[in-house]
């Protein structure tokens, strides 16, 4: 392990490996490259998925809480990333997804992110400079859309068994069907059939997941960064909130007597 490098972060990136080098054809993903990580700010797993600004000792947040996007985004950007912002995230000014998290999910929501482990449901990233936003994975077919799930999933159980997470802050409708693997009925309506976050239950516990010593981990979708101006409107919550309080109230209650 090198000097100042985390041994979660460690142990997570040598189970990377096993992944990194399956085949992705026909997914429009490229396989991560291990060359390019940084040690700053910023999602896993191009960045060590913690939030660093001023904090001398970091420390890995096991037993806490995992924030889930979907992927990390294309080739394009990882090189902007590393050569326009020093590898740090929060240097890209125009990245909404961290402006949001910043502005409102640290000043509104009140989210603490040195509490947070920053990660993906997809460990690859896009080709080229392939669009940024939206659900593909929906629209390679059935069976790439299953490998690629499956694949990533056995990835996303050892993100798991390192952290721990009391809570899981899933970004967006494009992680729901990812997530609804481990615990679909408990996270869902059983009349439900259409996986978007306007028809969740938006706290609820999983009770029994796959992963047997993780019991009741509290599960909040909210309205994924990038587009929160545009659909935080939609948001309701206790029949009575609407829009950020809403989603105030939601981490609220999962936070409950845990921290």
């Amino acid at each position: 392990m090198k000097k100042n490098e985390i041994k979660e972060i460690s142990e997570l990136r040598k189970q990377l490996t096993s992944i990194k080098d399956k085949n992705y054809i026909d997914t429009k993903m490229a396989p991560m490259s291990m060359e390019k990580i940084v040690n700053e700010t910023g999602f896993f797993p191009v960045a060590d998925g913690l939030y660093k600004r001023g904090i001398e000792n970091v420390k890995f947040p096991v037993g806490k809480i995992m924030v889930l996007g979907q992927d990390f985004g294309n080739e394009y950007y990882v090189d902007d990333l590393i050569n326009k912002f020093g590898g740090d995230e929060l240097n890209n000014k125009r990245s909404s997804t961290w402006r949001t998290i910043e502005n409102i999910y640290v000043k509104e929501y009140n989210l603490k992110l040195e509490m947070c482990f920053f990660t993906n449901v997809l460990m690859d990233i896009r080709e080229g400079n392939t669009t940024m936003t939206g659900n593909f994975v929906d629209k390679l077919g059935k069976k790439r859309k299953n490998n690629l799930l499956k694949k990533n999933l056995d990835f996303f159980i050892e993100q798991l068994n390192i952290q721990k997470p009391k809570i899981i802050i899933c970004l967006g409708n494009a992680v729901i069907d990812f997530v609804s693997q481990l615990s679909f009925s408990d996270c869902i309506k059983p009349d439900i059939k259409e996986k978007k976050i306007s028809n969740i239950d938006f706290v609820s516990e999983i009770k029994n997941p796959k992963i047997n010593h993780l019991e009741n981990v509290k599960l909040v979708f909210l309205t994924h960064p990038s587009n929160w101006k545009l659909n935080i409107k939609h948001r309701k919550y206790n029949n009575n909130l609407t829009a950020s309080e809403a989603e105030k109230a939601m981490l609220k209650d999962a936070m409950k007597g845990l921290f």
